[in-house]
């Protein structure tokens, strides 16, 4: 088993180097391609692929990225995506609060022209030719803790989640009670957002913090696309929740399941910290890519291209007497996420 790990480690982080090394890239098959999981970042410099560009080598290590990628690390129960950061209905939560604002239906009242040409969704905020995604930064195989991945400007942090300025326009309400945001004026579900970059424009996923019940529903009618979040609980009986998402575009998909604080026991008898694996599958079940480290958060990327479809699988890695919390990641970036796109004459 040990062996199988270190030379399936080797096989993704090789790929990893050229699969993410632009996301510019056109995708080459018709069918889902793993990229790299935990294990394959934790030995990426140990399989002899290059460092993190601009970045101390020491940061590439192993030894770094044992302790960045642990359950005590960003990517974890203490980290800001996980139940004592930003995101959550408690109110050590600034979720909390902000979502208590959203209720209120300000930004109804406060947005005006300025924001457009000024606010965070113009040609001057985040999104724009001078934010945080305006190019490539070289991010590579590392991209899971950069730009592009949960904790950047794409995810559930960013400007196009709960906490960024989805609103600010005045032209989109919500989250409802589900997590999915409408149209002001029609009421229609919006699921992307057209923002200003360069001498033309492009089209940016909202990340919507969906209720577990509404995503499954949503999945079991293949309505569910590929950038969002959500949070659930494992009873003592339950084994695995199943999403299965839908691309309409060429994109990487990054999957990260973040488990809440707390303690489990595992296949041996042994306590350890509370984790869950990640699996993604085609849609006749044969594994894609997965990721079951014990001590570590534990994330999956892989290429989808347009019109492919894969189920993600969260499963859980032993028992307790008490329910056992998850959030799961979903955040795809678009392989044209740097190009512009241009309105027909």
């Amino acid at each position: 088993m040990r062996a199988r790990r270190v030379l399936l480690s080797i096989l993704l982080s090789g790929a990893a180097f050229s699969a993410l090394t632009t996301l510019s890239a056109s995708a080459a098959e018709a069918r889902p391609e793993p990229i790299i999981n935990t294990e394959g970042l934790l030995n990426h410099t140990a399989n002899g692929n290059a460092p993190r560009a601009g970045v101390h080598p020491y940061w590439s290590s192993y030894r770094a990225l044992r302790a960045i990628l642990s359950l005590r690390g960003p990517l974890g129960p203490k980290g800001p995506l996980g139940e004592k950061g930003a995101l959550g209905d408690q109110p050590q939560n600034p979720m909390y609060w902000w979502s208590k604002w959203l209720e209120r239906d300000v930004w109804a009242y406060a947005s005006h022209d300025w924001f457009e040409e000024n606010g965070p969704h113009s040609a001057k905020g985040p999104f724009g030719d001078q934010g945080p995604v305006s190019q490539d930064w070289g991010e590579g195989a590392y991209s899971i803790l950069g730009t592009t991945g949960p904790l950047g400007e794409l995810g559930a942090l960013g400007s196009a989640g709960i906490l960024g300025a989805v609103q600010s326009t005045g032209k989109i309400k919500g989250p409802d009670e589900n997590g999915a945001y409408h149209d002001r004026e029609s009421g229609a579900v919006v699921r992307e957002l057209r923002v200003p970059f360069k001498d033309g424009y492009r089209m940016l996923r909202t990340v919507e913090r969906y209720k577990e019940s509404y995503a499954l529903d949503l999945s079991k009618r293949n309505e569910l696309d590929t950038t969002f979040w959500t949070q659930g609980q494992f009873d003592f009986f339950d084994v695995e929740r199943s999403f299965t998402v839908t691309s309409d575009r060429d994109e990487v998909l990054s999957l990260l399941v973040v488990p809440e604080a707390g303690l489990m026991v595992n296949i041996l008898g042994l306590p350890q910290r509370l984790n869950f694996d990640i699996e993604a599958q085609t849609l006749a079940g044969e594994k894609i890519i997965d990721s079951i480290r014990l001590h570590h958060a534990n994330f999956v990327q892989l290429k989808l291209p347009h019109g492919e479809s894969v189920k993600i699988i969260v499963r859980r890695q032993g028992v307790s007497t008490r329910p056992q919390g998850y959030r799961l990641f979903v955040i795809g970036a678009p392989f044209n996420l740097y190009e512009t796109q241009h309105d027909n004459p």
